[in-house]
């Protein structure tokens, strides 16, 4: 016959619990360890503290029974009543709340990715478990996926990749532990959760949705994506051409042109055809009509010059053939304007110095 005492600070949450001296857990021929490393008021994390930190760690339940003897060197909450367990060998597992393995302590750490728990042995050694314990992967490789473009509200952290020694055998499985593309590709990217995702299989790249269905049937390479999901750009394979790839509108692809640039031209693309240069807008319709002289991404001075004009759109590609004061340089704007200006005579170093002011003039007016 055992009992528990436990002494409660004021105000004092679970999360907390770790700080304080709160269970003293006593049975006829045992004295457990006296600290409360941490309690959901359902289990209860005991261990003994060292200068060190926690040591002969445990787990009870509320009425202090013990779940786990108080002989593992670390016990923490994995989430949906299982924890991590280290055992003084160094070996890690996981159990449940009522002290069952249902991941066996082996070499390796072990995390917790979503609802599947991960064993990492090294390079090809990891082990993919269910939250029930059941082995979904054996002696593969294993990564985070991280976003290819820093495009605002991904969930990179919602899947994985797995890999084998063999070549092309990368697959990408969501936390759940679903298959989403198998493990028979080289590389995959990832974008967003409203992109789709981009999978090279043998020389070019294939796209495909989240069910893993390939939803364009052409494949690409290079590929291009754009902040808006459903416009890409990119070379079709075989034919050295390029287009935009319109994802909800697949009648308008069409392959013509050499080349398209895209980033560092504000929203616009630069495209090349027939060795003439020409401005898409950001839903991929060309701006100019007549063909462009050979253009460039803007400079920053070239940018804060802009600025002080107070123009009606933005500037995206330039035109010059001199940095020096009183040269005439020109600016193409995203509506498909083009306009004609004069370095200052100040040069654009002297210009940049006066930016500041300028700028405060521009918030006075």
């Amino acid at each position: 016959m055992y009992f528990a005492l436990l002494c409660f600070t004021e105000n004092v949450e679970a999360t907390a619990l770790h700080r304080n001296p709160l269970v003293s857990v006593i049975k006829t021929d045992t004295v457990f360890p006296p600290y409360t490393v941490w309690t959901d008021f359902i289990r209860v994390v005991v261990g003994t503290k060292t200068p060190d930190g926690f040591k002969n760690m445990g787990l009870l339940n509320w009425e202090g029974d013990t779940v786990l003897p108080c002989r593992y060197s670390e016990v923490s909450p994995a989430g949906s009543d299982k924890f991590f367990v280290v055992a003084e060998s160094g070996e890690s597992g996981v159990a449940d709340g009522k002290g069952i393995f249902v991941v066996p302590l082996e070499e390796g750490r072990i995390i917790r990715k979503g609802k599947v728990f991960v064993r990492l042995g090294g390079l090809y050694q990891n082990k993919v478990y269910g939250l029930d314990g059941k082995l979904l992967l054996d002696s593969v490789g294993y990564r985070n996926v991280e976003p290819y473009n820093t495009y605002p509200d991904h969930h990179a952290e919602r899947y994985f990749l797995v890999s084998t020694k063999e070549p092309n055998s990368m697959g990408l499985f969501s936390d759940t532990g679903t298959l989403i593309l198998p493990m028979r590709f080289a590389h995959i990217v990832y974008i967003t959760d409203r992109h789709l995702l981009a999978a090279k299989n043998g020389e070019a790249l294939e796209l495909y949705d989240f069910n893993g269905t390939q939803v364009v049937p052409d494949r690409f390479f290079p590929l291009g994506y754009t902040p808006d999901p459903t416009l890409m750009y990119g070379e079709k394979e075989g034919t050295g051409k390029w287009g935009f790839i319109h994802v909800s509108e697949p009648w308008k692809n069409k392959f013509e042109y050499d080349e398209i640039k895209y980033g560092g031209f504000g929203t616009c693309f630069l495209v090349r055809e027939a060795g003439a240069n020409y401005l898409h807008g950001a839903d991929g319709q060309r701006l100019n009509p007549k063909p462009l002289p050979a253009v460039e991404q803007p400079r920053h001075w070239h940018r804060l010059y802009w600025e002080t004009q107070n123009l009606p759109e933005n500037l995206v590609a330039v035109q010059f053939t001199s940095n020096q004061p009183g040269s005439i340089w020109y600016g193409f704007g995203d509506k498909g304007s083009v306009y004609k200006f004069k370095t200052p005579k100040e040069g654009w170093g002297e210009f940049q110095k006066l930016q500041p002011k300028m700028e405060e003039m521009l918030e006075k007016n």
